[in-house]
């Protein structure tokens, strides 16, 4: 550097050894660099390590080190603590470093081995290696871009109609000496596949990377000769593929995409020599342990990444053994023909079974094994689930008196049963305005009993709607005849009958209704007149036309492909903006049934078991949802949460306090049966639904069960019964009638924010009274 000052320059020091230093430093100097000039650089090494200059022409910030005493010692003092204290925070999330067992005992930690692994390495910088995607890593996007692709396809493929159960009871098992119970399942909820492949999007980037870094900074796998030989061809071919301007033809999509899977059954399948750190899968998981607040994940929220790793791997076990019987099969074809190559080509089964027991499952105990991935990581899982099994949750829930407080969140059980009434009465008014009567229909409670609980005297509502029978309320729980409900039952007749196409009757014998509902444009007023008897003349028969197919209607399935517009009746009788006004008064009082059945009817329900409710029994699901038993109104629900897991589903009975019952069975019993009447005549069908909550009441059309399905999405949507049948196609000319909420746990999310704001107006108004 002084060479260079002085050839370059022309610059020479001056400094000598010796003198006055302290008053040199004070003296003014010529010098060739200038000082004080702001820097920055992204990254503290490799690429995009090197400084450059930032804030030109803005001056130099103030320096928030405090310099020394000054004239303000007492600010000087605190800045000087404040920043030691963040060094000791930056520092602490900065480098890892070994557990000490006696001081701070942590037996997952020592199990997985994390801090052994990675010690001394950077912990946001590992944790970096596994952010998103950023915009110009086009290789990486890219590589992920063919990985999401040969997931969804081994999913897909990994199904009984596709490679049988047999080979899927194969790719199941853990041991090579017990036969899993049940087969492998690809079916899983839309957001766990995601949170699945997520988890791989994650395990790519780092071992993307990381490939670059030096040996000091990343973490101690490594690739074997064949995992490097098969990773580097499929980055390679990518990255070709990325400076090529040229659209990938069909054959190219599929060598890229079987490089990938090669790739990645490598890295599953070569065992490692020494230590299980050797693995790159292991030591990928290892980095997905680090938070990012520089802490790390326990056992209690850790073990769905090993569920992620060992789900995915078998599908592309699966996948794998699918595709080399099909290239067998074609290279067979050539010399001996497609029958004789059908025949004597490998079969799925066996191939799978041959993959599965050398590298997908616990080591057997033979005297030549290798330990590999898989056996460590189903182990690492065994421990973790029995920490999480054994550890009391934490506690979130407290009562004291009469308030209950959940994390953060206090409430007083007064406020509480405020917005619960308050919810049943806006559900009252609304009803009111369904069955088409004066009044709001706000319980009166003067002439209840003396707790004002509804069970005395009649309200406005109760008094202009027919009457419910409780005490001699019949139902048969074991009947399972198609179409049958309570509201079906013989012995109901005497009080039910009187209910049958009751609002009909009202808009009928109304002419000033009669004009609000009926549109004379749409045909001769004789022809309106003529549809409105018909209505009220069909409304017996219509009670009993459930649907007697084998495909009954589900409220939250895939709309099928088929067109129903050929079947739309564009002459019906009605004004759309009464159609329309009816339809938006008939889901708000959906949404508060729905909140009050969710929240009195005991231990709330989770969306899927809600969502899947009947009112009346399907020939493919059976016996309903709905009850009425003892004068009380309840349903029962059979999902379980890991019902795919375990093949066996809960029981649940939920009972409703009469306030609620009663708006259950006036919806079911007047409101609905109109609703539904109005869906047929406008849309010329024949056929209900059975779901209380079904985004279309009626059906048209064929059921998605006569067509064609993707496995991979047909039976990982059925929740609380068999029934897979979808919903109906709406694209038709009738669009004005508008679509029913689809229900499920997006619309349990904004009921609860409804509720919420119902229990914010309740509070003020405690506070006030």
């Amino acid at each position: 550097m002084q060479e260079h000052c002085r050839v370059e320059h022309g610059w020479q020091n001056d400094w000598q050894k010796g003198g006055n230093v302290q008053k040199r430093v004070m003296a003014a100097r010529d010098l060739p660099w200038a000082t004080g000039v702001p820097c920055q650089r992204f990254f503290p090494s490799r690429a995009g390590s090197r400084w450059f200059e930032v804030g030109r022409g803005l001056g130099v910030a103030v320096r928030s080190e405090p310099s020394g005493p000054g004239t303000d010692d007492t600010a000087w003092f605190v800045a000087l603590h404040e920043n030691q204290e963040k060094r000791f925070e930056a520092d602490a999330r900065e480098e890892v470093s070994i557990v000490d067992e006696k001081l701070e005992p942590n037996g997952w930690l020592y199990r997985v081995g994390w801090t052994r692994d990675l010690e001394g390495l950077n912990r946001t910088q590992l944790q970096e290696a596994t952010q998103p995607i950023e915009d110009g890593e086009e290789t990486l996007r890219n590589m992920w871009a063919v990985f999401n692709s040969v997931a969804d396809k081994a999913r897909a493929t990994a199904a009984p109609h596709k490679v049988g159960h047999d080979a899927l009871f194969e790719a199941e098992r853990k041991e090579i000496g017990q036969k899993p119970v049940r087969p492998f399942d690809n079916r899983m909820e839309d957001d766990t596949w995601q949170r699945y492949k997520e988890v791989w999007r994650k395990m790519v980037s780092i071992w993307f990377r990381m490939d670059e870094w030096p040996e000091r900074e990343r973490p101690p796998y490594r690739f074997t000769m064949r995992q490097g030989s098969l990773w580097d061809a499929f980055t390679s071919r990518v990255e070709a593929d990325v400076g090529s301007r040229q659209a990938a033809q069909a054959e190219e999509v599929e060598e890229v995409e079987r490089m990938c899977l090669d790739a990645i059954i490598a890295i599953i399948e070569d065992p490692y020599k020494q230590s299980q750190k050797e693995s790159a899968m292991i030591g990928a998981l290892a980095v997905l342990g680090i938070r990012e607040d520089g802490g790390w994940h326990q056992a209690t929220e850790y073990t769905t990444n090993y569920s992620a790793v060992i789900k995915v791997a078998k599908m592309f076990v699966v996948y794998q053994a699918w595709l080399e019987r099909q290239d067998e099969v074609v290279a067979l074809t050539a010399t001996k023909g497609a029958e004789a190559a059908y025949e004597e080509a490998s079969s799925v089964f066996h191939l799978v079974r041959d993959k599965v027991r050398r590298f997908m499952t616990r080591m057997p105990g033979r005297p030549d094994d290798e330990p590999r991935a898989m056996n460590w990581i189903y182990d690492a899982r065994t421990y973790g689930m029995h920490i999480r099994f054994n550890t009391v949750a934490p506690g979130m829930v407290d009562w004291s008196g009469d308030r209950i407080s959940f994390r953060r969140v206090r409430v007083r059980v007064c406020e509480l049963a405020e917005m619960f009434h308050g919810l049943a009465q806006e559900a009252r008014s609304l009803l009111a305005q369904l069955a088409v009567v004066d009044g709001h229909g706000d319980r009166d409670n003067e002439h209840g009993d003396e707790h004002g609980d509804g069970y005395g005297g009649r309200s406005a509502l109760a008094a202009a709607l027919p009457a419910i029978r409780w005490e001699s309320m019949h139902d048969d729980h074991s009947q399972d005849r198609p179409g049958y409900s309570f509201l079906h039952d013989d012995r109901n007749e005497a009080w039910v009958g009187k209910g049958k196409g009751w609002i009909a009757r009202r808009i009928a014998e109304s002419e000033a209704r009669r004009r609000a509902w009926l549109d004379p444009t749409r045909g001769t007023a004789a022809a309106a007149a003529a549809a409105a008897a018909a209505a009220v003349a069909a409304a017996g028969e219509a009670e009993e036309a459930t649907s007697n197919h084998s495909n009954s209607h589900h409220p939250y399935r895939e709309r099928t492909e088929e067109a129903t517009s050929n079947r739309s009746n564009s002459h019906h009788p009605y004004r759309e903006r009464t159609v329309q006004a009816y339809r938006q008064a008939l889901e708000s009082f959906r949404e508060r049934l729905w909140m009050l059945m969710h929240m009195v009817a005991g231990q709330p329900a989770r969306a899927p078991e809600l969502a899947g409710i009947r009112h009346s029994n399907t020939a493919n699901g059976g016996v309903r949802n709905v009850f009425a038993h003892d004068g009380m109104m309840c349903f029962v629900t059979s999902y379980h949460k890991n019902y795919r897991q375990t093949g066996t589903a809960k029981v649940i009975h939920r009972y409703l306090p009469r306030e609620v019952g009663e708006l259950l069975v006036w919806y079911l019993w007047l409101v609905l049966p109109f609703w539904q009447q109005v869906g047929g005549i406008i849309h010329q069908t024949d056929r209900k639904s059975a779901f209380l909550w079904a985004d279309d009441v009626v059906v048209r059309g064929r059921a998605a069960g006569e067509a064609s399905r993707d496995n991979t999405r047909g039976d990982e949507r059925r929740k609380n019964t068999k029934d897979n049948d979808a919903r109906d196609n709406t694209e038709d000319d009738d669009e004005w009638l508008g679509q029913m909420i689809q229900w499920g746990g997006v619309q349990s999310s904004k009921l609860c924010r409804l509720t919420s704001q119902l229990w914010q107006r309740a509070v003020e108004g405690v506070a006030e009274g």
